[in-house]
Parts: C-alpha cells; sequence; structure tokens
C-alpha cells in the first residue's frame, strides 16, 4: 500500500472503524494524496505482485522472463478501508489461526506416537498367539466331542445288548449315567470358545480401527513439520529474470510439482545446492539465442524445477533444454589429471563419466564466469545432499540439454517394512522400495569375477547376502525361536518344496540387486528408531525396529545398500585419491597414527571405528600405565586421544607423565572424558592438555578436535 503524506481538500471520507467507547461522535478523518516521489515504489512493489501471475498456484506453474510493465492505479481510502476490514475479518476467522509449534515438541509427539505403534504391535502379536490358543483348544474341543459321541453310541449299544444282570451290567449304567452330564459340560465349553472367538473378532477389528487411527495421526502430525517446496522454489523466478537481464539470456524458469511437501529442517538446506545447479544450467546448459536459433531451437531457453515423490523418496529434478554435457570432454579432462590412463578412460560408462563432475576442481569449463564460477561447487553441492541421505545423478543428452535429480529420503518414523531372515539374522526393509521377490534355481546363480549373479527379465542382477553381515556392528538374530516365529507370524514363508532359492529385489534407474533370504515373516507397520549420533552406522541402514516380542531389528535402506553393493563396479576412490593429489581426500593416506586410551572396550572400538574411517591408523591402550608403553614401543603416534577415569593409572597422571617427555606440539593429547564439569576442564588445560570433549560426542566434532592440534 502506499503511505498518503500529503491532504486532500476536495474530499473527505468517514472512517468506517469504530472504537469501543460508548456516546463518542465519529469524527470525519481527511485523506491525504500521495507524494510523486512515493508513487513509484508503490508502483513497483505493486507489479511485483502482480507479475506473479505468471506463476500458476496450482501444482503446476510458469514463469516468464519479458514481463510487460502495467499500470499502477493509486488505491482510495474507501478501498483501503475495504482491505482493512477484509483483513480483520480473515484474520480472526478459525481458519486461518496458526499456531507455532516448536520442533522439538513435534519430534516428541512424533516418538511418543512411534511408542504408541510398537505398543500396538506387541497388542497384536498377543492376539495372534490368543488366536492360536483358541485353535488349539477349539481342536480339542471337536476331539473330545467325538470322543463322547462314540462314547454315548457305546453305551446305547451296551444297554440294548446287556440282558443279563452282572457286574458289567452296572458299569455301563453308571456311565449311562454320567454322559449327559458329560455332553453338558462340553456343551459350556463350546459356548465358552465360541464367546471368546466372537470376543477376538471384536478385538480384531478394535485394532484395525486403532491402526486407522494411528495411521490418520501419523499423517497429519508429518504435515505439521513439512512445508510444501513452493515456499522454498517462489524465489527462484526473480532471480532468472534478472539473470536473464544481466546476461542477455531469453530463459524462462517452470516449477512443476509446487504443492509437495518436504521436511523444513531438510528444506532449509536445499536452496544453496539448487541455486548453484539453476545457475550452471543459466550459464553454461542455456545457450545463446544465435546458437540456439542455428541448432532450430527457440531462441528462449526452459528451466524446470520438477517435485515429486516416489516410495519413501521427494525427488527435485532440475532441467534445461540447452546443448547438454559433452562425455568426450569429461573423459579428456580426466586423462589430463591423471586420474585415469586413456585405456582406462575409454572403458568408463557415461553414468561413471557424470561422477566424476562431483569430485574437487573438476571442470569441463576453462572459463570461470562470474555466475557460475562462484558459489559452493558441484563437490559441495553433493556433499550437502549426502549429509541429508539424499542423493543425485545426472541425465544428459548432447544437444539436447541436462538433468540433476536430487533424491531426499523422507523423514521415516512409521512405514510398512518386511521382516526376513537371512543367514540366522532378522533384517527389515520398506516394502515401496522393493521391485519383486522372486525364486530362482540354485544353479541359475553364477559368479562372475568372484561376484555372486543371476540374471531377471533379461539383464544381470547382483546378488548381496554378505554386505549385511560383514559390518562391524553387533546384528541381533531377535529372541523369538524359529517355532514361535512359525506361529506368531500367519503370513510367513520359507524356502518353496522344490530347493529354490528366494530373492529379494531393489531396483533403481537400470540397476538392480538381489538380497539372498531364508524366510520372510511378516509384513507390518513398524516405527523405525534411528540410531545414535555416537554410533557411526553403515550407510544403508535407517536404524532399527522392534518387533512385537521386543527383537530390535535393523532397517536397510534399499537405494544405499543398492549404490554400497554396485561400488565395486563404479568409481575407485581409493584410486582416484592416489592418481590426483589436487583431491582433497588424498591426505587420508597421509593421516597420521592415533593413540586411543579408554579402559571401555566398547568406547575404545568406537573411537578408533570413527578414525580408521576417516583414515588414520590407530593404536589402542586400556589405561594410562599401558599408554605410556605404547608410545615407547610405537614411535610413529602423532597424537592421544586420551579418558580421564581409568584403573592403574587415570587420565590425568597419564597427561602429567607425558608432558615431561613431549610439549604440547609434539604430542597432541586431547581428553574425551564424561567429566563435563569446570574444574576439570582448568586441572586438564593446566596439565597440558590440547582439547577437553565431554562423553556422548560427535564423531565429527571429535574429527575436527583432531586435525585442528594436529594443524591438518
Amino acid at each position: 500500500m502506499v503511505k498518503l503524506t500529503k491532504p486532500l481538500k476536495s474530499r473527505k471520507v468517514e472512517t468506517t472503524a469504530k472504537r469501543k467507547q460508548v456516546n463518542q461522535p465519529t469524527q470525519p478523518v481527511k485523506t491525504v494524496a500521495p507524494k510523486k516521489s512515493e508513487v513509484p515504489v508503490a508502483a513497483e512493489i505493486n507489479s511485483d505482485r502482480q507479475n506473479t501471475n505468471h506463476v500458476k498456484t496450482s501444482n503446476t506453474a510458469t514463469v516468464s522472463v519479458n514481463i510487460p510493465q502495467k499500470k499502477v492505479s493509486v488505491p482510495t481510502v474507501a478501498n483501503q478501508n475495504k482491505q482493512i476490514q477484509q483483513k480483520q475479518t480473515t484474520s480472526t476467522s478459525p481458519s486461518s489461526l496458526g499456531v507455532r509449534i516448536d520442533i522439538k515438541r513435534l519430534e516428541m509427539l512424533n516418538n511418543l506416537l512411534g511408542e504408541l505403534a510398537t505398543q500396538d504391535n506387541s497388542f497384536i502379536l498377543q492376539n495372534q498367539q490368543t488366536q492360536a490358543s483358541l485353535g488349539t483348544l477349539e481342536k480339542g474341543w471337536q476331539n473330545f466331542h467325538q470322543l463322547m459321541m462314540k462314547l454315548q453310541d457305546l453305551a446305547t449299544v451296551s444297554e440294548q445288548l446287556n440282558k443279563s444282570p452282572n457286574s458289567r451290567k452296572n458299569k455301563l449304567a453308571y456311565l449311562v449315567n454320567i454322559l449327559p452330564n458329560l455332553l453338558e459340560e462340553i456343551t459350556q465349553v463350546g459356548e465358552a470358545v465360541n464367546d471368546i472367538k466372537l470376543l477376538h473378532q471384536q478385538s480384531q477389528q478394535v485394532v484395525k480401527k486403532r491402526q486407522q487411527t494411528l495411521q490418520q495421526i501419523q499423517n497429519n502430525l508429518t504435515k505439521t513439520r513439512m512445508l510444501p517446496v513452493e515456499s522454498l522454489l517462489n524465489r527462484f523466478p526473480r532471480m532468472i529474470r534478472d539473470l536473464s537481464v544481466q546476461k542477455q539470456k531469453q530463459v524462462k524458469l517452470e516449477l512443476v510439482g509446487m504443492n509437495t511437501l518436504i521436511d523444513k529442517a531438510v528444506l532449509e538446506k536445499l536452496y544453496d545446492p539448487i541455486v548453484h545447479i539453476v545457475r550452471n544450467a543459466f550459464d553454461h546448459g542455456i545457450e545463446p539465442p544465435e546458437i540456439r536459433q542455428n541448432n532450430g531451437k527457440s531462441p528462449e531457453g526452459t528451466i524446470t524445477i520438477k517435485s515429486y515423490y516416489q516410495g519413501n523418496y521427494t525427488y527435485l529434478a532440475v532441467e534445461d533444454d540447452g546443448g547438454g554435457i559433452d562425455v568426450n570432454k569429461i573423459r579428456n579432462q580426466a586423462i589430463e589429471k591423471k586420474m585415469f590412463s586413456a585405456t582406462e578412460a575409454a572403458k568408463l560408462s557415461t553414468k561413471k563419466l557424470y561422477k566424476l563432475l562431483f569430485y574437487p576442481d573438476f571442470s569441463t569449463t576453462k572459463k570461470v564466469s562470474d555466475l557460475s564460477g562462484r558459489g559452493m561447487g558441484l563437490e559441495s553441492v553433493y556433499r550437502q545432499i549426502e549429509s541429508l541421505k539424499g542423493n543425485i545423478t545426472i541425465q544428459s543428452q548432447l544437444g539436447k540439454g541436462t538433468k540433476f535429480i536430487l533424491r531426499l529420503p523422507w523423514t521415516l518414523t512409521i512405514t510398512k517394512l518386511l521382516v526376513f531372515r537371512m543367514e540366522g539374522n532378522l533384517f527389515a526393509i520398506p516394502l515401496d522400495i522393493l521391485a519383486a521377490i522372486i525364486y530362482v534355481d540354485p544353479s541359475e546363480i553364477k559368479v562372475n569375477q568372484g561376484e555372486k549373479v543371476c540374471h531377471w527379465k533379461g539383464k544381470k542382477v547382483s546378488i548381496a547376502p554378505s554386505i549385511l553381515l560383514d559390518c562391524n556392528y553387533p546384528i541381533t538374530s531377535g529372541s523369538m525361536q524359529q517355532e514361535s516365529v512359525e506361529f506368531s507370524w500367519k503370513n510367513s514363508y520359507t524356502k518353496n518344496s522344490q530347493g529354490k532359492v528366494m530373492l529379494l529385489l531393489i531396483s533403481e534407474d537400470s540397476d538392480t540387486i538381489a538380497i539372498k533370504v531364508e524366510q520372510i515373516l511378516m509384513e507390518q507397520n513398524l516405527t523405525i528408531k534411528p540410531f545414535s549420533k555416537i554410533l557411526t552406522a553403515p550407510s544403508y541402514l535407517y536404524g532399527c525396529t522392534i518387533l512385537g516380542d521386543g527383537s530390535l531389528v535393523p532397517v536397510i535402506d534399499g537405494i544405499q545398500l543398492l549404490e554400497k553393493t554396485l561400488q565395486t563396479e563404479q568409481l575407485d576412490v581409493k584410486k582416484l585419491q592416489k592418481n590426483t593429489s589436487k583431491f582433497k581426500q588424498s591426505i587420508l593416506s597421509q593421516l597420521p597414527t592415533i593413540l586411543v586410551i579408554d579402559d571401555s572396550l566398547t568406547t575404545r572400538q568406537a573411537i578408533s571405528s570413527t578414525l580408521q574411517k576417516a583414515g588414520y591408523d590407530i593404536v589402542q591402550a586400556k589405561d594410562g600405565w599401558q599408554g605410556l608403553v605404547q608410545l615407547q614401543q610405537h614411535t610413529q603416534i602423532q597424537a592421544v586421544i586420551c579418558d580421564v577415569e581409568m584403573p592403574q593409572m587415570n587420565g590425568f597422571e597419564f597427561l602429567s607423565r607425558c608432558r615431561k617427555q613431549y610439549s604440547i606440539a609434539q604430542m597432541p593429547v586431547l581428553m574425551l572424558t564424561s567429566r563435563s564439569s569446570q574444574p576439570y576442564r582448568i586441572l586438564a588445560k593446566q596439565l597440558g592438555a590440547n582439547d577437553y570433549l565431554s562423553k556422548p560426542y560427535l564423531d565429527q566434532e571429535l574429527i575436527n578436535s583432531l586435525q585442528s592440534c594436529l594443524h591438518i
């Protein structure tokens, strides 16, 4: 709205808003006209708002770059008063009321919902056990009933045949007398069984309604922490418009799937990666108008941002209709950087060549512009998406355009999982990610270069059963015995009678892998609990779930498992690290040896695992005295991570003796302990500790502190 500062003598308008005062007359209010210098400001604001008519509010939107100028009329006071009334009416309507909710509270509610679902699963298991007991009781009652009928027939025949009085006659008479009583008891037992069956059916209906209610609560609770992607993408039309004017390129932006919901925490971290991809598409993807016309294209280029759901993932695709990516340039650049020999580079597939674009300092463009030459870079884009447990892939066709596809997982809490047994261990996987469940003959499984493969629909499928069992983390096999599993889960399946092997197939694009399983136990809505940040879990595990009997089962991320399995066929990162010194990860092969001192074996192993994954060599000690011995025996040790409370020699005593032999610069010592109070920190600093971290710790925090002490 335009601020009115100059009075108009020609008009007087009475205000429509009245204060709530008794018998107070309404005074006429003089309106004021806007100054000339202020009108263009209003025109600019209104123009921006009116220009948004190019962005459709539906699920598909198109933004045009060449925006026509529109005349702006100065609003009258009457219109202003109407707008005020409308705003007041709208603001007080129940449908527009909103409440700010802390994200931590939503997470707490989400966790409580998960606990409710876990309890629900326990209730379902109890019902299944009750049903099994009822089946046994009913079967016994039927057998007993048949036996009683036989006895009744026998008694009737015996009574007719037995005419001479003897000792047997008395026994048969007694039997005949008690038969009616037995039949009455059996009838009552049968009625009780029928009553229990009826109660069980009613209980099953209650459970079904309860599950539906839980699903509705989950859906609504999930939506409260999600925002439409429109709130992120509505910043891009103006950016494209400004770039078009600045670079004199005719480009239009199309937005598709604006109503797709994404977790707010994820949405905030997507802006920078998408900005870089869009700027790259504008600068390197879209050709100048004259080149486009020579190639038979429209002089106006198009950049499309599309969002959609697929399974448990949200996809964001940024596509342009530009010149595409020349894979030969990527191949030549890889040879120039000595990442591959000419022979090796010639064997690389297009998909593998595209992955090179995400490596540090790798670019096929020699000209660095102020548009795409600044910003986070494709390497940082990849790392940012990877930090969100997502993935980014490239599809391109020379002369037709390029598409960057970002895949982001949903914040899974409760989802339908398939629970199966593999080599005695229980695992679960979301049903949405499975392509098929097939049976193959053992003879169809071949070994190709040490890798087990089979064929499905004419393509090779890698079988990956061992990667889940080879990780250095405890895997629970479940407390359920085999017998209890069989009656607990009615929809369980085993290897078929012909001895074929059961495989779960996971597919993405043209890649497919298989998991060899022994038994499918059930499919059920289960709660997924994420691993603690203290534990560095494999990337191919979402977390774990709790079954109705209390068994703890790891939940597999199918896409990450697929990528991990096919890693041997993809780029050898270690080889790239050796062949080029420009890669930041090449430093891993030169990282020093670290001494880890802690009396807890679990903590020692966890710290060692974290540092080993970061490229460090590790030497361990269970107390300060053994730590001093290790320092003497392993002269290559360049830093120490030490606990405080340990038997024989505690951390402070070790630090004091260590400083008598090594200075702070010669041997950095990081104290890592659960004692986080200030006196402990002060004492550690006085004794010469380089840093002081408290448990529980974050892996990245520990690595950053270590690198800082080592000046890496």
